[in-house]
């Protein structure tokens, strides 16, 4: 019986809707078969084995040749991710320069990749420490790029302890009357406080030191000197540990002030001291 173009198509047709009857395959790479001319029924046959009469044997692959090798793959690589917290303020950056956090704050590099991140504090702040995937509260912290990569730094802002130090005056004291009998060139006041007295100086041009009361940590605070004929007193309040407003006064009495005009010995200044 020929195998002709009509046969063919027939069992073409027929192969995709045909029971498959699987039998043991001993080759792995192989496959034969034997195809019934009237039914189109397929079994696999092992390769030695003959088809019958009425059946046409097939082989064919079951891989192909291999195709050709394709291009390299990208090279691992893996997120570095940097946050900041805290009241205080500051940045982050890295030694690649390809972090600037605050405003540039994720890279990504090759698998491997050993980046130094540095915590830079800004006036007035401090540095608290890390966390994340870097730890300690060192300056300077290294990651190793083998997954990504997580890491916050915390900014603190430290409080005074006390109102002991100095605190520029939002106006110069400058004062010179009765023919330089009352001088003073006032620009600060530098407190310094143990228990409730307070002892307060002035500068760069004051003789003055005024004593009194006040706190270690703030609140009102009363302070004045008697350097004759002449009373000096600054009375005010912290808002905070960082700033005061107050009052300082200077004033005459007795016998030595008669030739010198009240309008000259008795001065008023509103003041406002803060921490430089």
């Amino acid at each position: 019986m020929g195998w002709g173009g009509a046969a063919l198509a027939t069992m073409t047709a027929m192969l995709f809707v045909a029971p498959v009857v699987v039998q043991a395959q001993t080759s792995p790479s192989v496959i034969y078969a034997c195809v019934n001319n009237s039914s189109g029924t397929i079994h696999v046959i092992a390769p030695n084995a003959s088809c019958n009469a009425n059946e046409i044997r097939l082989q064919w692959n079951v891989v192909g040749p291999p195709g050709p090798q394709g291009p390299a793959g990208p090279t691992n690589l893996f997120g570095l991710t940097v946050s900041v917290s805290g009241p205080g303020a500051g940045a982050v950056t890295s030694s690649d320069a390809g972090i600037n956090c605050g405003a540039d704050c994720t890279e990504v590099y090759p698998a491997g990749t050993s980046v130094t991140l540095t915590a830079v504090p800004v006036i007035g702040s401090e540095f608290a420490g890390w966390s994340g995937d870097c730890s300690g509260s060192a300056s300077t912290c290294t990651v190793v790029l083998g997954t990504t990569r997580l890491v916050s730094a915390r900014f603190e802002v430290p409080p005074p302890t006390t109102i002991n130090g100095g605190y520029n005056l939002n106006q110069v004291v400058s004062y010179s009357c009765a023919n330089g009998f009352l001088s003073y060139n006032i620009s600060f006041f530098v407190f310094e406080a143990s228990g409730p007295s307070v002892r307060v100086t002035g500068g760069p041009s004051f003789d003055g030191i005024m004593g009194g009361t006040g706190s270690p940590a703030g609140g009102d605070f009363s302070v004045e000197a008697v350097i004759p004929p002449v009373t000096y007193s600054l009375t005010g309040t912290f808002r905070d540990l960082t700033t005061w407003d107050g009052v300082f006064r200077f004033t005459c009495s007795g016998p030595d002030c008669s030739f010198v005009s009240p309008a000259c010995t008795n001065q008023t200044y509103m003041l406002t001291g803060t921490r430089p």
